[in-house]
């Protein structure tokens, strides 16, 4: 019988038996590890579903065509904003309107984050026009990978306009065909009770740090 040799690792006795070839071997047991104990002060982490999770995006609120879509912040806090996706006549999603209120008492009541396709012509602007009033044009700010922006702000008559409004029409201009255009209705189902509970989210509850 040759000895055994005792090797210890991460605080547990483990006996390894290596016989010679040929020769008899005891039938030494090796001692049972000790049970595993539970360590106080470890998290074992949480379930987490996809709309929680921080820059996740949800509908907060549904006003008929208007929305308040909101995006998930650290320390459970979110920004929210009016939104409606604008369609032409197959259903397809063309453009997209996202308005926030600012505070009381500045020329700008709101502010516009119109997104246009890639293919839309910059220097045509946007126009857009209320129940039939003269349009208003307004510039293309920038492009990205989603799309071209246009970003101005509205004062409180043309808000009013909105509420007392039925329908805008929105008219872009295609880049491939300059000399054709694109119209899409802007709704107004649902504006004004989107508008204010917007606004009062705005006006009277802390608001949320800005992004990092």
């Amino acid at each position: 019988m040759i000895k055994l040799n005792v090797l210890k690792a991460v605080g547990v006795a483990c006996v390894l038996a290596l016989p010679a070839f040929g020769q008899e071997t005891t039938n030494e047991v090796a001692p049972e590890a000790p049970a595993e104990q539970p360590v106080d002060g470890l998290q074992m982490g949480e379930e987490v579903t996809p709309g929680d999770q921080v820059g996740s995006t949800f509908i907060k609120a549904e006003f008929n065509d208007w929305v308040i879509r909101c995006v998930r912040l650290p320390q459970d806090r979110e920004a929210c904003e009016l939104h409606q996706t604008l369609e032409d006549d197959s259903g397809n999603s063309v453009a997209e309107v996202n308005m926030l209120p600012l505070e009381e008492g500045q020329r700008a009541r709101a502010v516009i984050n119109f997104m246009a396709p890639l293919e839309t012509l910059l220097t045509e602007g946007v126009t857009i026009s209320i129940d039939g009033a003269a349009a208003r044009r307004y510039q293309f700010k920038q492009c990205a990978q989603i799309g071209c922006l246009a970003q101005f702000g509205i004062d409180e008559d043309y808000i009013n306009s909105l509420k007392a409004g039925n329908a805008a029409r929105v008219r872009i201009v295609p880049a491939v065909a300059p000399d054709q255009e694109v119209v899409l209705n802007l709704s107004l189902s649902g504006f004004t009770a989107a508008f204010n509970e917007m606004d009062k989210i705005v006006n009277t509850e802390e608001p949320a740090p800005p992004p990092q």
